[in-house]
């Protein structure tokens, strides 16, 4: 809650405009309500199961969600302000509340832009992935923990456990793409978690790997292999 009130990370005249719109706006009450409801829903899913806040760390994420009702709120609040405004015109009003309100966000402008150590490694294993792309052809399939990753990039990906439990596709694959199937060794594999470097050294362990290209940041190594079969693997997989 304090989060749209202390003006650290959220502009608080958005937060009071989106109150008076709330409660002064022109527009129906049940539209009004009905955004208190957008607002309500996508802010409080989260006090179910999220254990923090919105300035821990990058996680101010969550917040983004509730942006948008607060947004309408506020410009409904707005044009209640302006229409109130008895001493101005209603375009001097609207001047004044707009320039205000552009203020007031120019000031959060440092904070926008602020990039920290949170999130460093994966931030770097998205840049490196997009040169990875540059150098291989786009007709090409890479097996990855984060597909979706390459895939909004334009980019096809499928999950790097199919390269475990369906062998038989991947030799589909590597005949259809002719032999252009890729491993990327991303993020998930530099973590410490046991069941993501079982993973990435199950698959390393399986097929032949060629390396195409290589990355790194601090102690994190970001690489593209492309992937063949071992010699004999063909016949269980057929």
């Amino acid at each position: 809650g304090p989060y749209y009130l202390n003006n650290r990370y959220f502009p608080v005249l958005f937060t009071l405009l989106a109150a008076g719109g709330l409660f002064f706006g022109k527009t129906q009450k049940r539209w009004r309500g009905l955004l208190l409801l957008w607002f309500v829903l996508f802010w409080g899913i989260f006090l179910f199961f999220y254990a923090g806040s919105y300035s821990y760390g990058a996680d101010v994420r969550f917040a983004l969600v509730s942006f948008p009702p607060l947004a309408v709120l506020a410009g409904i609040g707005a044009d209640a302000l302006c229409r109130s405004w008895k001493t101005a015109s209603i375009t001097t009003a609207a001047s004044l509340v707009t320039i205000t309100m552009l203020m007031s966000a120019i000031l959060f402008l440092p904070l926008v832009r602020q990039e920290g150590q949170e999130a460093w490694g994966a931030r770097y294993d998205h840049r490196s992935a997009r040169k990875f792309m540059e150098m291989i052809p786009r007709r090409s399939i890479i097996l990855t923990q984060i597909p979706t990753m390459f895939l909004v990039m334009g980019q096809g990906a499928i999950q790097t456990y199919a390269g475990i439990n369906n062998p038989g596709l991947i030799a589909s694959l590597l005949r259809k793409y002719n032999g252009h199937v890729y491993f990327h060794h991303n993020y998930w594999c530099n973590t410490k978690n046991e069941r993501n470097i079982k993973l990435c050294g199950a698959i390393m362990k399986k097929y032949n790997m060629t390396e195409v290209a290589r990355a790194g940041e601090q102690h994190y190594e970001y690489v593209l292999y492309r992937l063949s079969l071992k010699p004999g693997s063909s016949k269980s997989t057929d």
